[in-house]
This record gives structure tokens, C-alpha cells and sequence, in this order.
């Protein structure tokens, strides 16, 4: 082998050495079971462990949060919504974001608006800690999620998940935290997503008008694995499809 072929083979091998050899990154998200102890709601549905998987079979529990808050008149609506299998996907569809969005920070991987978009192509611009970093994507935009997008008929969901300058990161309604419940020790780390939910009127695959359905922002807690379940992944659609099977909903 020429000799350049070498030099360049040995740059390549210590190159990918390098980058092996670089330690998953993780962050220290506040703990949300101490900032809503004193909220009876919150505090029981986290220490009755609640957490129900977002299926349609589950739709007492969505139906029992958005009734909370319920406009008048909108009751026909309310049941049409918890029965509809889309608002499921979108919640997880939400999660494997959540997941894929922390996945490229941990291996410093290159900043993406979805998980299925283009990769940036600046070399320095990686994924920093999502709604942490002031430099973060998600620290002045947040996340939105539109499930399903350009819907023909029946509703669309809006999932918002807010930026990380909105909110103190000792508000409960800061976008990212991990549970903190110690007597939970199979969620007791895992991460909890803070979301709102807007409905909308399916306008012939246009978004169509608000649908006002609540007095009072939908909010809604969603737990995805531990970072470092999400970390482990082989990938960051792996991620996505991991946190998007594996998602729970607080049934508060």
C-alpha cells in the first residue's frame, strides 16, 4: 500500500477511534414530582402510579382531562375526540420526537428539525440539550407536532411542547423533566414531555378554525424512557420508535 494510502487509512482509524470513544452525553433535568406534591390532582395520579398507554382503549383518561375544563356545548365533540385513533398517534408521534431530539444530543449527532427531516449540513452544528441550551433549537421555538397533517375531514391535533425559556425549570409546566418519584423505581427516572393540546376542524386538508373545546389549555404529562435506555439505542429512528411504543400518559 503507497505510503499516503496508509497515512490516510491511520487518520481515519484514530478519527473514528476518537468519536467511539467520546462518552454519551445526559443532562439534569428537574425532578417534577417535587414541584407538583402540592398540587392533590397531580400528587395522587403520580403516587397511584396512573399512567396509561395513549390508545383509544385508554379514552376515560384522556376524556377525564379535557372534561375538566369542558366548554359548554361541546360534549358531542368531546366524544367524537377521545375515540379518535389519530390523536393517539399524534401524542406518541410527540414522544418519538421528544426521544429522537435527545437521542442526536447524546451522541452529538447534527441538529435536525424532525427525526425524519435532512441532518444539517454545518459540520459544528450539532444537537445541544434540547430546551435547555440557550443555543437549543427548542429553547425559543419549542416543539410543535401536527397529527395528522393536512387531514381531510373530522379534527387535527396541535401537540405543543413549550420553549425552555418560557417557563423556570422549577414550573411544572417546563418542557422536559424526569419523574422524581422515588417510589416509582420503573418511571422514577424516566422523562416526562409537558405538552398542550389544540384541537382543530379539519378544513379539506387545510387547517381549519379552532375548535374551542376547552375553557382552559390542555395539558397534558407524558412520560418516555430514561435517558439512558434512550441513549442505548442503535439509532435515533430507533429512538423515536422506542419512545413512540413505550409512551404513557398521566391520567390525572
Amino acid at each position: 500500500m503507497p505510503k499516503m494510502d496508509v497515512w490516510v487509512a491511520l487518520v481515519a482509524l484514530m478519527f473514528c477511534a476518537n468519536v467511539a470513544g467520546k462518552p454519551v452525553l445526559s443532562h439534569a433535568y428537574p425532578k417534577l414530582y417535587p414541584q407538583v406534591s402540592h398540587q392533590p390532582l397531580l400528587d395522587a395520579a403520580i403516587s397511584d402510579r396512573s399512567w396509561v398507554a395513549p390508545e383509544v382503549r385508554q379514552s376515560g383518561a384522556v376524556r377525564r382531562i379535557m372534561a375538566m375544563n369542558l366548554t359548554d356545548g361541546k360534549q358531542r365533540e368531546l366524544d367524537h375526540i377521545v375515540s379518535d385513533p389519530q390523536l393517539y398517534h399524534g401524542l406518541r408521534a410527540m414522544a418519538g420526537e421528544i426521544a429522537c431530539a435527545y437521542y442526536r444530543f447524546a451522541h452529538r449527532l447534527a441538529r435536525q428539525e424532525r427525526c425524519d427531516s435532512a441532518a444539517s449540513i454545518i459540520a459544528y452544528d450539532t444537537e445541544t440539550t434540547p430546551f435547555y441550551d440557550a443555543n437549543s433549537q427548542f429553547y425559543r421555538q419549542g416543539l410543535r407536532v401536527e397529527y395528522p397533517q393536512f387531514a381531510r375531514r373530522g379534527y387535527s391535533y396541535l401537540f405543543i411542547v413549550p420553549p425552555g425559556s418560557e417557563y423556570e425549570d422549577t414550573d411544572p409546566r417546563y418542557p422536559l423533566h424526569t419523574l422524581g418519584y422515588l417510589f416509582d423505581r420503573e418511571r422514577s427516572r424516566a422523562l416526562v414531555i409537558t405538552a398542550t393540546l389544540k384541537v382543530y376542524e379539519a378544513n379539506d386538508g387545510r387547517p381549519g378554525p379552532e375548535l374551542g373545546l376547552t375553557t382552559q389549555p390542555i395539558l397534558l404529562y407524558l412520560t418516555i424512557p430514561a435517558q439512558a435506555t434512550i441513549s442505548h439505542s442503535p439509532s435515533p429512528k430507533a429512538a423515536y420508535e422506542l419512545a413512540y411504543r413505550q409512551a404513557q400518559l398521566l391520567a390525572y
